[in-house]
Parts: structure tokens; C-alpha cells; sequence
């Protein structure tokens, strides 16, 4: 083969290779990598820095769901087949966990693409600030004796309750309204023991037959105690093992849109396993049958 042409043929090979190991970096010299624009991204924390894992997110213009991963990260995608042309959309993309306050980004999307630089994403098209999940009300449980067997013959479940900041609204399900009179300490409805090696799950109540809906309101400077105490040979037959006790309390951050709750699904406050998928974040409730 002629020099000249094996040095042209050279040369063409190694363009194509070099195209092709940069297919995904800007053309005009940048090192950003080129992003499917229908698609956004963000982390997700508490306040300090941790990962905020299980989060659900919903974007309410498309009505797109997701949850935060084990890190933190989440990730929306835009439906190619809704692609409105010509309709710039202003949307708010919202992080829920039932008891902390609702966190949002704003979006624009326009002909089915999230817009760079617009509201409160960057020009990769994703949400530029981490968001900071800020809890509303804290619910501590602690369960009395904290493993079985023990010397006693009653287990005392314990929730209290306190509003990170003013006051806030709690529902007890299954329990009646209690005055406003009476002391800070009343009923807890029902409890979920939750094996924490299995995933199984065990339900108490203190009132079989209880159907009402207690509205109670702790505020920052007075919180309130539910208690369910059960006779321990009336417990469920549970195996041995670490659980997590979690009280039964329903509780929604101001705001929530009714969509979002509508995606989520409403049947996750009902009693059971269902409620167990419910973004909370609880602490306590350790217990341990030997």
C-alpha cells in the first residue's frame, strides 16, 4: 500500500476511535458529559450530611414517583410519549417522610425536557442543592421490660411525642377522644412488632373492638404519651429475636398535596403491613425476645 494512503488510512482509524471514546463528552471542548435532558437527578440528606434513604419523591405535573436509594440519590425520568411541544410547565418536585416537613425543588420542563438553569436545577438539567430533610415531629418509643423473658408479667409500650417546632397534628386510630383536661399520658390504639431478621410482623391492640380517631396536638414545650400495656400471656406467639416496636400513629406534613398522597397510597395507613412501608423515621422501639 502507498505510505500516503496507509498514513490517511491511520489517521481516519484513530479519529474514529477517538470519536468513539468520547461519545458521551461535549463536542465543543467541555468536560461535562451530555445528559439525557428528560431525565433528573439529586441527593437527598439530613440535617449534618446523612444519607435520607426511602424518601419518597413525586413530581406533581407528570405525577412520576420514586424513592431515594441507601445513599440518598434519586432519579426521575420524563415519559418520552408526554412530550408537549411548544408548553413551557412549571412543576415542584416534592421529598416526603410523614413526620418531617415537606422539602420541594422547582422544575420548568419544556418540549418533555427538563430546562437547565431554571428553577433549581443546574445546566445538567439536575437538581442543584442537595435537599435537607428537617423532621416536624419526633416519635420515641420504648418498650418496658426491653426483652423477654423478665420478672414481670405486663409489657408497657411507651410512645411519646413532641413537635420539633410549634405544635403539630397526631392521630392515635382506634382510640376515643381524650379531654383536653386529662393528663398528658393516655390509650395507645396499637402497636407492630417487627422482627428485624425476618421482616415478619406482629400486631397488638389494646382495644379489639376500638374504631375511633384520637386528634392529639404536641407541641415543642409539651409532649404527649400514648401507652399500650398488654398482658405478656396475651402476646402474639413470637419467635425469638430482635424487633423493632413501632406504635401505630398517623401523622401528615402540612401541605401534602392530595396527589401525592394518592400516589403513595392511602393504604399505607392502615393497620398492618402496608403501614410498615409508610415513610417515617422513628427512634427506639428496640426489643428482644431471648
Amino acid at each position: 500500500m502507498h505510505k500516503k494512503h496507509f498514513r490517511l488510512m491511520t489517521f481516519f482509524l484513530a479519529l474514529g476511535a477517538a470519536l468513539n471514546f468520547n461519545c458521551l463528552e461535549n463536542p465543543f471542548g467541555s468536560k461535562d458529559e451530555i445528559r439525557d435532558k428528560r431525565q433528573t437527578s439529586g441527593q437527598v440528606v439530613y440535617p449534618g450530611g446523612a444519607a435520607a434513604a426511602g424518601v419518597f419523591v413525586w413530581l406533581d405535573i407528570y405525577n412520576l414517583s420514586t424513592y431515594t436509594d441507601a445513599e440518598g440519590k434519586f432519579s426521575l425520568v420524563l415519559p418520552a410519549t408526554q412530550s408537549r411541544q411548544g408548553i413551557v410547565e412549571e412543576g415542584l418536585i416534592y421529598f416526603y417522610i410523614a413526620n418531617f416537613q415537606l422539602a420541594t425543588a422547582r422544575v420548568k420542563i419544556s418540549e418533555g425536557e427538563f430546562m437547565p438553569l431554571e428553577g433549581d436545577l443546574d445546566k445538567q438539567s439536575q437538581v442543584r442543592e442537595s435537599i435537607v430533610m428537617r423532621r416536624a415531629v419526633n416519635i420515641v418509643t420504648q418498650v418496658i421490660p426491653a426483652s423477654l423473658p423478665a420478672d414481670t408479667s405486663f409489657l408497657l409500650i411507651r410512645a411519646s411525642v413532641v413537635a420539633d417546632e410549634g405544635c403539630a397534628i397526631v392521630y392515635n386510630p382506634l382510640m376515643p377522644e381524650v379531654p383536653y383536661n386529662m393528663p398528658d399520658t393516655a390509650g395507645l390504639g396499637a402497636a407492630i412488632f417487627r422482627h428485624l431478621a425476618s421482616g415478619d410482623f406482629f400486631i397488638v391492640r389494646l382495644d379489639p373492638e376500638g374504631r375511633a380517631n384520637e386528634r392529639i396536638v404536641p407541641c415543642s414545650y409539651d409532649s404527649l404519651h400514648r401507652e399500650l400495656a398488654i398482658s405478656i400471656n396475651q402476646l402474639p406467639a413470637m419467635p425469638a429475636g430482635k424487633y423493632e416496636v413501632i406504635p401505630y400513629l398517623l401523622c401528615e406534613p402540612e401541605n401534602t398535596p392530595s396527589g401525592l398522597l394518592a400516589k403513595l397510597g392511602l393504604e399505607l395507613n392502615e393497620l398492618g403491613a402496608n403501614y410498615l412501608k409508610k415513610p417515617m423515621r422513628r427512634t427506639g422501639g428496640a426489643f428482644e425476645i431471648r
